[in-house]
């Protein structure tokens, strides 16, 4: 994943967490929205997008 992908991905998560979704929920909305863009859904993926919440 590149950095305006990251990027993107982050803001994606910020929009899950300000709508107060579970985070399951949103993990699986994230991945859904990796492989819309032609993203590869691994967790390591998922650990950046989800990483800058803690």
């Amino acid at each position: 994943m590149n950095a305006a992908q990251l990027k993107r991905a982050q803001r994606a998560v910020d929009n899950c967490a300000r709508m107060g979704l579970p985070f399951e929920l949103a993990a699986w909305m994230v991945a859904s929205w990796f492989k819309d863009n032609g993203i590869k859904v691994t967790e390591q993926n998922l650990e950046l997008a989800f990483a800058h919440l803690s």
